[in-house]
């Protein structure tokens, strides 16, 4: 269950986040890559979704196409 309080809001697994953004798995590592937040133990990679979202808020320019998707 999430925190109300917690603005990072829900945990994503790497298919959750690619069903949320309408984007591939590949895509999500090469955000990764390029700076996305994410946690990592082992082979286990998750995100919260208040990062990501701040994340696309700071790098729109390049990702303007999803403003309709997770807003």
């Amino acid at each position: 269950m999430v925190n109300p309080k917690d603005k990072r809001g829900k945990v994503l697994t790497t298919a959750e986040l690619c069903q949320w953004l309408g984007i591939s798995s590949w895509m999500a590592l090469k955000w990764r890559k390029g700076g996305m937040p994410f946690l990592q133990k082992g082979r286990i990679v998750r995100y919260y979704e208040g990062d990501v979202r701040e994340w696309l808020d700071k790098n729109n320019n390049e990702r303007s196409y999803l403003n309709e998707t997770y807003a």
